[in-house]
């Protein structure tokens, strides 16, 4: 009677053997779970550009685990924790050329809430926060100059106002027109207004 033959085990990669290697689960917002099997030597840096070659190329990638910000590149995974939990929460956001450095961010875990929980909770947080940096990094001063206007704005209004009187109350609902034309236009409508008070004949009283 011939013997059945052994069960087929896969032959593990040269470069990760089955001691060496670790497996990392990289949970990212609503996108399906990814679990890599990586050598224990890999760093932090070498996750990034392996699991996200193109947006850590173009954007802040950072991952947490545990509620640990793992903010050190340099950083071997093997001493990160993963023995106690393979998951790694990811924060995508872009990144701020010449932004102020990042604040440290501190997380606290409520009793009736996970460290999952909380770790994708500081990813959502840390991607939102670098988003208002970029539009904070992003905002031109003379924007602001030029929703206020200027005093030839204000005399433009003032004409307007005191040559058209009621129908220059459109210009007031237009969100492109600045703020001292309108100035202008309410000053001109008032001098419309007194100025046809005053052109008004008096009514004669009958004795």
């Amino acid at each position: 009677m011939s013997s059945s033959p052994p069960a087929y085990a896969p032959v593990p990669d040269r470069d990760v053997e089955l001691g060496d290697a670790c497996t990392v689960t990289l949970l990212h917002g609503a996108n399906p779970k990814r679990t890599l099997t990586v050598p224990r030597g890999t760093t932090v840096a070498q996750l990034k550009a392996m699991a996200f070659p193109e947006e850590s190329a173009t954007h802040r990638v950072r991952f947490i685990h545990c509620g640990k910000l793992l903010d050190n590149d340099d950083e071997v995974l093997e001493r990160c924790g993963l023995d106690r939990s393979p998951f790694l929460h990811v924060a995508i956001s872009n990144k701020a050329a010449g932004g102020p450095a990042p604040v440290e961010t501190t997380t606290v875990v409520d009793d009736d809430e996970t460290m999952e929980e909380a770790d994708r909770r500081l990813a959502i947080l840390l991607s939102e926060r670098d988003d208002a940096v970029i539009e904070m990094d992003e905002y031109d001063p003379h924007m602001l100059v030029s929703r206020e206007g200027d005093h030839s704005d204000f005399i433009w209004g003032f004409i307007f106002g005191s040559c058209l009187g009621y129908i220059s109350v459109i210009w007031l609902w237009q969100p492109n027109v600045p703020r001292r034309q309108k100035l202008g236009i309410l000053s001109g409508i008032l001098v419309f207004l007194l100025m046809g008070a005053v052109r008004s004949p008096v009514p004669q009283s009958h004795t």
